[in-house]
C-alpha cells in the first residue's frame, strides 16, 4: 500500500469535526456546572478536607475554560469575563436555591478559568496542527 500526500480537504474537515466536538464538550459541561452548583441540595462530592470545594470549583471551571478556548477563537479576556460572568451569576443564585454563596468560590472559578484558558490554547493549537490521515492507494 502506498500513501499519497495529504488530503488538506479531509485535514480541514477533520479538524471541523474536532472542534465541533469540542464545543458540543463545553456546553455539556456548562450544564453541568449549573446543575451542581444549584441544585437545592447539590450532589455530595467527596469533602474529607476543608474547603475541598474550591478545588473542585478551580476543577470545574479549568475544563470549561479549556474547552471554550479551544473550541471558540476569541480574546483571552472574553473567555475570562465568561468565567466571572457565570461563576458570579452563579453566587448570586446560590441563595435562591438555598445554598451558600462565597467570594471564595467566585476566586476559584477565576483560577480555574485562568488555567484552563491557558491549557484551551494549547489544545487549540494541537487540533489545528492535527494532520489528516494519510491516504491510502
Amino acid at each position: 500500500m502506498q500513501t499519497s500526500r495529504q488530503n488538506p480537504r479531509a485535514s480541514q474537515r477533520r479538524r471541523d469535526l474536532v472542534t465541533r466536538a469540542v464545543r458540543l464538550l463545553a456546553w455539556a459541561v456548562t450544564v453541568m456546572i449549573l446543575w451542581l452548583t444549584l441544585a437545592p441540595d447539590g450532589p455530595s462530592l467527596p469533602t474529607r478536607m476543608a474547603h475541598v470545594d474550591k478545588l473542585w470549583h478551580a476543577l470545574a471551571f479549568f475544563g470549561w475554560a479549556m474547552l471554550i478556548a479551544a473550541g471558540w477563537r476569541c480574546p483571552a479576556w472574553v473567555v475570562l469575563a465568561g468565567g466571572l460572568c457565570l461563576g458570579g451569576a452563579i453566587e448570586v443564585i446560590q441563595p435562591l436555591a438555598g445554598r451558600d454563596a462565597e467570594l471564595a468560590d467566585l476566586a476559584a472559578d477565576l483560577l480555574g478559568a485562568g488555567l484552563g484558558l491557558w491549557a484551551g490554547a494549547r489544545l487549540r493549537g494541537v487540533i489545528r496542527s492535527a494532520p489528516a490521515r494519510p491516504v491510502v492507494t
